[in-house]
């Protein structure tokens, strides 16, 4: 009987293990449901995540186009405003000049205030027109999708910088290009020239009589294969500068125009659409008073063809 009693007690540690084994495989199949329903929660979270992320991207680029607009308004205003008042004044003086010749009191005298009136009157109205286009001009390129290509980075900042060296009014020497070498750029070729045009003609106008030129300096980051290489532009004057304040008020992208110094306002707020909404880059502004003003910009290459965001 003694191995009869062997067995029995076998069978019932036997038992006894496999009552234990199934309620760890209950416990490990409870464990899996919560993973797998922790798992569906994260998943969840990270699709709330990513359409959370989508929208503050729609908001900030909302927001990079409604300062854009406003400040574009703001700008417009003047010039606008310049040419209906000259236009004004000229009708009324042509109402006056009218009731002259009518009375017949018309005078030598008063026929040559009113041309010279005329003349002064034209001269406004002409130009602040041509503000205007140039206005136009400057936001024009928002109008149309960005698009990448290949092109010669040299010729595109020699593009830029006669662009500036017009719209500024400055001789060909008030700026020094240092390109370490030629090498294709693939990015959306208008909204480059465009950011340099505007970092050039911000750096040309904050320049005093007796500064050095304005430094423009484009090299290539380092990368395991030149086409994906990192285009950094640096752009330096030798201006007033900006005092601490006002260089973490420069940094924010949405910052009011009154609260930028030295020309910083509608160019710098499109200096930033263009870098961080349509080239996909980042921007850098270092400043310190009466030592000038430098701003980095840093732009990886596109594929060709490849559609870039827009606002």
């Amino acid at each position: 009987m003694h191995w009869r009693e062997r067995l029995a007690g076998s069978a019932a540690r036997t038992r006894v293990a496999a009552l234990r084994i199934r309620s760890h495989l209950a416990e490990l199949g409870q464990e899996r449901d919560r993973a797998r329903q922790a798992q569906a929660q994260a998943e969840a979270a990270l699709q709330k995540l990513g359409a959370a992320q989508a929208e503050l991207l729609r908001a900030e680029q909302r927001a990079t186009a409604g300062s854009l607009i406003a400040a574009m308004a703001h700008q417009i205003n003047t010039p606008l405003g310049t040419c209906l008042t000259a236009a004004s004044t000229l009708m009324d003086a042509q109402a006056q000049l009218g009731r002259a010749l009518e009375h017949g009191t018309l005078r030598r005298s008063t026929l040559q205030d009113h041309l010279r009136l005329s003349q002064d009157s034209l001269d406004l109205v002409l130009g602040n027109l041509g503000r205007l286009d140039q206005l136009g001009t400057r936001f024009r390129r928002f109008a149309t999708a960005p698009r990448a290509s290949r092109f010669d980075l040299a010729q595109a900042v020699a593009s830029a910088v006669d662009m500036a060296l017009q719209r500024s009014g400055q001789p060909t020497g008030r700026i020094v290009i240092e390109v370490s070498e030629s090498q294709c750029m693939c990015c959306d070729r208008s909204a480059l020239v465009e950011l340099l045009v505007e970092l050039l003609t911000n750096a040309l106008q904050a320049a005093r009589v007796g500064d050095p030129p304005v430094r423009l300096a484009a090299d290539w980051g380092a990368a395991p294969d030149a086409s994906t290489a990192t285009l950094r532009l640096q752009v330096s004057d030798h201006g007033p500068g900006m005092p601490a304040a006002a260089l973490a008020r420069a940094r924010e992208p949405y910052a009011q125009r009154t609260d930028l110094v030295n020309g910083l306002g509608l160019g710098w707020r499109i200096v930033h659409h263009l870098v961080h909404q349509v080239l996909n880059g980042t921007l850098a502004l270092e400043s310190t008073p009466q030592r000038g003003t430098t701003v980095v910009v840093s732009l990886p290459q596109a594929e060709p063809g490849e559609a870039l965001p827009t606002v």
